[in-house]
């Protein structure tokens, strides 16, 4: 309740207690508690005696645990006295301890929940950091840790590591946002540097609500809304000033997760006009990312999967989740069978009361996976989190596709989940990990692209945007291209398609140069038949004779017929 002279009074009995138990772990819990009571009380030459006594007990017993947290609290209080080098010499320990006791865990369910409660030794040692080197590495140990160790299985890349990952036309920025301050660290052309920044309490609910601005489709002022938090997070920004730079690579923090960057003011229009944007949970995943030649499938193997507009059954029996009634979704059919036309190939679509579960746990081919359903996100229990499908018995109203379950799909061959329904890419914010969604649960299963949506968004405007979508693809553009065009069309439409509630929900996260398969259609089989076809008709027409000589022996007129060798 705040009252620190009665708390520190209260621990001092305890720390008493514990010693005349002889209970040497109580003792220095009871010192870490003292510590922090003096620590918020001000008391700083108090707590450090504290503090140092903990630390030292906890040495000497092989408690890391507690060894990392009386060195934190040493940390703050060197800190608050303006003794940087020895408040990050401390941070730094800190941090080593922290990372030691999760390299020893096998757990991975342990693993995802470890760094909650240790979340802000590596801010303050981020907040304090003046080395762009030093500060990457710590901003990527404290994110999307367990996701990482899913891709990479390898050790977090180095900042120098994910510069030689960078395309020459690619930019990497990424932020961390604190509580009174934020920073950016940029990368490109084999260059870094820090911007840091001031963030008051109102500019930060003011970013907090731009999803909310761009989805409320009344808002004819979002530009000019948005104009203040656009200059805040991209002023400045050296790689943006470059004309060679042509794509940005986003990684954002906290709140960050849930803005489309590419909607924001930018020069004398938005960000998307000037760049290709695509996201990434933590820069680590860029060397899984690296993007292959493009594949070539033939029209009768199996290109896209794709379920819409699951039918509910007539069954009134109670649902294991929230038991709400879904519209139908009239859009969702038509969107799914444009996308299979321009893609072409064998296309796997689901509709009505076809888009059941069981056909999702199948084994599949198709490099594509769509949904065209409804969706909803848990922001308490991300566990919860489902996509809707068709019930496979009368029994069910619904049956579900929980976020937990992605994990055991067959998606092995999957290069692109599209997830064309509502909130598919928020989700709960967990410390050391970032917003536990359907777009980290699909990377984690292996799939390097996840296209998501960040709001609710319209029926319509969502089904024509997924078919220009898929048809840019189909003609070779990379997915972070196709996606970026689909929304230009909407954009440069001058109809009410050009808001953004109708286009920027969507965000691609992972890798935005990869291509879908091209797929060979039956007229290429059928060019050779009818070429071989007309051989045999020109030779009957000569009598069936052969050639007057050799072909072998034919010589070839200077300047026509020669295929010059590459």
């Amino acid at each position: 309740m705040k009252d620190f002279r009665a708390a520190t009074a209260t621990f001092t009995t305890a720390l008493k207690r514990a010693q005349e138990a002889g209970d040497r772990p109580l003792v220095i819990h009871a010192r870490l508690y003292r510590g922090e009571a003096y620590f918020r009380d001000n008391r700083l030459d108090e707590s450090a005696q504290d503090f140092k006594a903990a630390a030292t007990d906890a040495a000497t017993m092989g408690e890391r645990e507690e060894e990392w947290k009386a060195e934190f609290g040493l940390a703050r209080i060197a800190l608050r006295k303006n003794d940087r080098l020895r408040g990050t010499e401390l941070l730094k320990h800190s941090v080593t301890l922290i990372e030691s006791l999760r390299s020893n865990m096998t757990n991975s369910s342990l693993r995802s929940a470890f760094l909650a409660d240790k979340h802000d030794v590596y801010d303050l040692l981020i907040e304090n950091s003046t080395n762009a080197s030093e500060m990457f590495t710590y901003m990527e140990q404290s994110r999307a840790r367990t996701l990482t160790d899913r891709i990479r299985q390898s050790h977090l890349a180095s900042l120098e590591d994910a510069a030689r990952e960078l395309p020459d036309d690619t930019a990497l920025v990424e932020y961390w946002m604190g509580d009174t301050s934020f920073a950016i660290l940029w990368i490109f052309h084999g260059r870094s540097g820090i911007l840091r920044r001031d963030l008051s309490p109102e500019e930060r609910r003011t970013m907090i609500g731009i999803p909310a601005l761009l989805a409320d489709a009344k808002r004819t002022d979002w530009i000019d809304a948005l104009g203040p938090s656009a200059r805040k997070l991209l002023a400045g920004i050296p790689p943006l000033q470059d004309p060679l730079v042509k794509r940005l690579i986003i990684v954002p923090d906290r709140f960050l997760s849930a803005l489309p960057f590419e909607a924001l003011p930018f020069l004398s229009g938005l960000l998307i006009d000037r760049f290709t944007v695509s996201y990434l949970p933590a820069s680590g995943i860029l060397a899984a990312n690296s993007t292959r030649k493009r594949a070539i499938r033939w029209f009768w193997q199996s290109s896209l999967e794709a379920f819409a507009d699951p039918a509910p059954s007539d069954s009134r029996n109670p649902e294991p989740v929230n038991s709400q009634e879904f519209s139908r979704l009239p859009e969702a059919a038509r969107e799914i069978g444009g996308i299979a036309e321009s893609i072409g190939g064998r296309a796997a679509l689901y509709s009505g009361a076809s888009a059941v579960k069981a056909r999702l746990l199948r084994h599949r081919d198709a490099p594509l996976l769509h949904f065209a359903t409804h969706a909803f996100a848990d922001l308490d229990n991300p566990d919860l989190s489902y996509i809707l499908l068709a019930p496979s018995s009368s029994a069910q109203r619904y049956d579900y596709l929980f976020l937990k379950e992605v994990g055991d799909l067959p998606l092995k061959n999957v290069g692109l989940v599209t997830l064309s329904a509502c909130q598919t890419g928020i989700g709960k914010d967990v410390p050391g990990e970032g917003i536990e969604s359907f777009t980290r649960s699909f990377l984690a299963a292996g799939v390097p692209s996840v296209v998501t949506s960040l709001w609710a968004v319209p029926d319509r405007a969502t089904s024509e945007l997924m078919i220009r979508f898929y048809s840019r693809l189909a003609k070779g553009e990379s997915v972070a291209d196709a996606l970026r065009g689909a929304k230009l069309e909407f954009i440069h439409s001058k109809t009410t398609a050009a808001h953004p509630s109708n286009w920027a929900a969507f965000v691609l996260t992972g890798d935005g140069r990869a291509q879908v398969p091209y797929v060979i259609g039956r007229k290429w089989l059928l060019l050779p038949i009818a070429l071989l076809l007309l051989t045999v008709f020109a030779f009957r027409r000569r009598g069936g004779k052969a050639p007057p000589y050799p072909v072998s022996h034919r010589r070839a007129t200077p300047g026509f017929g020669l295929r010059k060798s590459k």
